[in-house]
């Protein structure tokens, strides 16, 4: 066993490296992903954007714009806008339960 992972360490180390990597830049990805959203719903109240496809196409270009490079090699555009629905129905739950809470209060 011990032989077995000396012989591997080092692809050991690298794919350890990778998962640590790769769990910070998802964090920075989904905070990019979240202001994005933010940003898109603020254009839609001054009614630069009419309808929630055209801020989801908005959302979705800048994505692909502001993504950090390693992100974009792995991510086409469909699977990024899959990631931004799921994370805008993520953000709602968690919104509508914070409004849920604050009405026991």
């Amino acid at each position: 066993m011990k032989e077995l992972f000396l012989e591997y360490r080092y692809i050991i180390v690298f794919l350890v490296v990778v998962v640590i990597y790769a769990l910070f830049e998802w964090q920075r990805t989904k905070a990019t992903l979240y202001g994005l959203m933010l940003q898109a719903k603020r254009m839609a109240k001054d009614y630069i954007l009419k309808s929630g496809q055209e801020q989801e196409e908005w959302v979705v270009n800048k994505a692909m714009i502001f993504l950090p490079v390693p992100i974009r090699v792995i991510l086409n555009e469909d699977i990024v806008r899959r990631i931004i629905k799921w994370l805008f129905h993520n953000l709602k739950d968690y919104a509508d339960n914070e409004n849920l809470d604050d009405s026991y209060k």
